[in-house]
């Protein structure tokens, strides 16, 4: 189908720029959806008692790091995520959070103040509020 679409409008544009002129318009030549649209929300967005995978660790120990204004352990930092309905889907769960503050500490949002305590850097609103938004129940 896709490949149908992409031949009618390389035959119309041709056409336009041979000068010949054809009765139907390039709305008829429109781009075929992906997918139709669903209600359920994306897999990517994390959902309250859902585990924690890939970035969205990184960002909800930000977000915790954020929220609670203090020099905090990852032990610390891993029991707050999972009393409050994010566990950390990994088998080692300490070492995921490492490595997503390692990142958050290269670019700045994360500070680390010895081993395995850290504390939030300087991280700008407009990702705090995106931050909050997609982990309400973190913030």
């Amino acid at each position: 189908m896709l490949e149908k679409w992409c031949r009618e409008v390389r035959t119309s544009s041709k056409k336009l720029s041979e000068g010949v002129h054809h009765n139907h318009h390039m709305s008829t030549a429109t781009a075929p959806t992906a997918r139709s649209h669903s209600n359920r929300p994306p897999s990517w967005i994390p959902r309250r008692g859902h585990p924690l995978t890939g970035p969205a660790i990184r960002q909800a120990t930000l977000l915790v790091l954020l929220a609670t204004r203090r020099t905090m352990t990852v032990p610390q930092i891993h029991r707050l995520l999972c009393n409050r309905g994010s566990p950390v889907a990994s088998t080692d769960p300490h070492e995921a959070i490492r490595r997503g503050l390692a990142i958050e500490v290269a670019r700045g949002r994360a500070r680390r103040q010895g081993r395995g305590r850290y504390e939030a850097g300087v991280v700008p609103s407009s990702s705090r509020y995106l931050l909050a938004d997609r982990f309400p129940w973190l913030a």
